[in-house]
């Protein structure tokens, strides 16, 4: 962990971000490249681990740091094939992206159904461990559906660009 310290610190004190295209796919691989040895360095701390709370807790950091990687993976991949403009990637059919659509706002009412149980199941939690995952989930959760909100209202503008 102390190694992906040093590697920030240095990226950090030594570089001048600039907002070319090029220069932002080079540092989304350096965050990639970044993550994957937080997740690496999680698998590690968690084999020396009994307490299984601390374990859940760096299993799911490890999770997250592998979730990351994708991500900013998949967006160095879009960016590379598109303008700067990511909310512009468009469908290429009009079906797909009715269906797509469809399916999103679907998983917004899970999301919401998700959040809802969620918070109940924490409400009745007495046990400070299982608060504290549930706590994580059910932020987790707030996100998912946040960014499924934003996606169907960034995604599917009526309209000119």
């Amino acid at each position: 962990m102390l190694e992906v310290l040093i590697e920030v610190a240095t990226i950090l004190s030594g570089e001048n971000m600039e907002t070319s295209k090029s220069k932002l796919i080079e540092v989304l691989k350096t965050q990639i490249r970044l993550e994957r040895k937080a997740a690496k360095a999680c698998a590690e701390k968690e084999k020396m681990l009994d307490n299984p709370v601390a374990k859940s807790l760096l299993h799911e950091m490890r999770l997250d740091s592998l979730k990351h990687a994708k991500i900013l993976q998949s967006l160095a991949d879009a960016l590379q094939k598109r303008p700067s403009d990511l909310w512009s990637y468009g469908m290429k059919k009009y079906v797909d992206s009715l269906a797509a659509r469809k399916a999103l706002e679907e998983h917004v009412t899970i999301e919401q159904a998700m959040l809802e149980y969620t918070e109940s199941v924490l409400k009745q939690a007495e046990d400070e461990g299982a608060r504290m995952i549930l706590q994580h989930i059910l932020e987790d959760e707030k996100k998912h559906h946040q960014a499924l909100k934003t996606i169907l209202a960034r995604s599917y503008r009526v309209g000119p660009e």
